[in-house]
């Protein structure tokens, strides 16, 4: 009988794709491909639609050849596809506040259960004029 279960929980385990990158039920979305964000600029990515998915990550760095870059990258959500719309849910924290370092992070994010996702990026008082920021996020069912 334990066995069986071991058997039983192991092809549960393998069948359900836990532990691969790259399987059906997920996916990886370029937001930011080295964009420049010059100074205290903002800007504002693509819409996601997100309601089939159950879990959520981002894969982002950030690089300047003038000195650090000093980022804060936020989620915004939105029940429908209307810029005006978008707003930081009260229950999220940012992604990142300060990101003044040029490594690669990867985090989990939260999102409210709304329908439509994007992320926004601000460079804070001390960003640099060339900074440029590439992030990707992950959505898995």
């Amino acid at each position: 009988m334990r066995k069986f279960l071991l058997s039983l929980i192991l092809a549960i385990f393998v069948c359900s794709g836990v532990g691969y990158a790259d399987n059906a039920r997920g996916s990886v979305r370029t937001v930011y491909s080295s964009t420049l964000i010059n100074a205290t600029a903002t800007s504002t990515s693509s819409t996601y639609k997100i309601s089939s998915a159950g879990y959520f990550g981002v894969w982002y760095k950030a690089t300047s050849v003038i000195g650090a870059p000093d980022i804060k990258i936020e989620v915004q959500m939105s029940y429908d596809d209307t810029a005006a719309n978008f707003v930081e849910p009260d229950d999220i924290s940012d992604v990142v506040t300060n990101l003044t370092d040029e490594n690669a992070h990867v985090e989990s994010i939260f999102p409210t259960p709304m329908t439509y996702l994007n992320f926004l990026v601000t460079g804070n008082a001390g960003n640099q004029t060339d900074t440029l920021v590439t992030l990707y996020f992950f959505v898995q069912e």
